[in-house]
């Protein structure tokens, strides 16, 4: 067994369920790319209320949502820099 400080240990190797969150996370572009080709990407629609002084939504602006091979969202703060 090797003797390694806590300092030389990445955050994601102390922890497996933040290893395979990491690991998970590494194929967002693989993910992207699939969900565009496959055409398995979905459009959510965001309301928009005014403050005040309307009833309703004033608009509705489209999302993208990309969905992983398990069905789960992939946030899109991980992958809207690369697309």
């Amino acid at each position: 067994m090797v003797d390694r400080k806590r300092c030389d240990i990445a955050a994601f190797e102390d922890n497996p369920l933040d290893y395979a969150t990491a690991r998970r996370d590494s194929d967002v572009l693989v993910y992207l790319r699939t969900a565009l080709d496959e055409k398995t990407e979905l459009l959510a629609y965001q309301p928009i209320v005014a403050s005040r002084g309307s009833q309703g939504a004033v608009f509705y602006p489209g999302l993208i949502r990309i969905p992983d091979p398990t069905g789960r969202i992939v946030p899109a703060r991980d992958f809207v820099f690369l697309a």
